[in-house]
């Protein structure tokens, strides 16, 4: 791991949620839940709870909970919340998935989070299949072994070598790129460029959840807003029976 305490810096973070891809993925998860009973939902890493908020307005029956690292991101969650007036069956949490104890669900959905989450890969599937009713579903995005995201990671392993004052350069560089971005959105992916992942997609991740009585039940290509962001996939997986 690059950062012997990278949950302690989750904790303190507020990553903006960009809404051209929160917005694809609530699209999938609102197909997810039409193709079969959906009684309960878990948003693992719900962030602000964009997610969360526009699934609850789409199926009004749907209980969902969405638990984030960071008290800073729940805080807003909870504020959009108030806001919306779901609070009979939404709710959100500031909590560490590897220490949380919150039932059993439906659908656990999860964007562009897993990676992040420090743990032995076994350790991890034993727990997200703890919280899947049996027939459940994983789908989440996560990013996908290969050439292009091992270079991008050999990049990153270099970039977090570098002085902090790097990302002031980096920040004038993108703003330049990309001058109609909001530049909250900008840092934040800046941010990112310091985060090595945890794991990616492949044959170790599949045997861990495979070992958990989770089965691969699809995975696509996502398309990645930035070249700087590593290859993301969109994977599902199924518990058995």
């Amino acid at each position: 791991m690059q950062d012997s305490d990278l949950s302690s810096n989750l904790r303190k973070a507020s990553f903006t949620d960009r809404k051209d891809t929160i917005d694809r993925f609530v699209a999938v998860v609102e197909v997810e839940i039409t193709r079969r009973p959906v009684n309960r939902v878990l948003d693992l890493g719900c962030g602000t709870g964009a997610v969360s908020l526009a699934v609850a307005d789409k199926f009004p029956k749907t209980e969902i909970v969405g638990i984030d690292i960071s008290p800073v991101n729940v805080t807003e969650a909870i504020s959009r919340l108030v806001e919306t007036g779901f609070g009979d069956r939404v709710s959100f949490e500031a909590a560490d998935f590897l220490n949380w104890d919150g039932g059993q669900f439906d659908l656990i959905v999860s964007d562009s989070v897993l990676h992040l989450i420090s743990c032995d890969d076994n350790f991890l599937a034993s727990k997200i299949g703890t919280h899947l009713s049996p027939g459940g579903r994983l789908l989440a995005t996560m990013p996908v072994s290969g050439a292009r995201n091992g270079l991008l990671i050999a990049a990153r392993s270099v970039w977090w070598a570098t002085p902090r004052q790097f990302d002031e350069l980096a920040m004038s560089l993108a703003r330049r790129m990309h001058p109609d971005e909001d530049v909250e959105v900008l840092r934040d992916r800046i941010g990112y460029l310091r985060i090595l992942p945890e794991r990616q997609y492949g044959k170790r991740f599949l045997a861990a959840m495979a070992n958990a009585g989770l089965n691969p039940a699809g995975v696509e290509d996502w398309l990645s807003p930035s070249v700087l962001k590593l290859q993301h996939g969109l994977i599902s997986l199924a518990k058995g029976e």
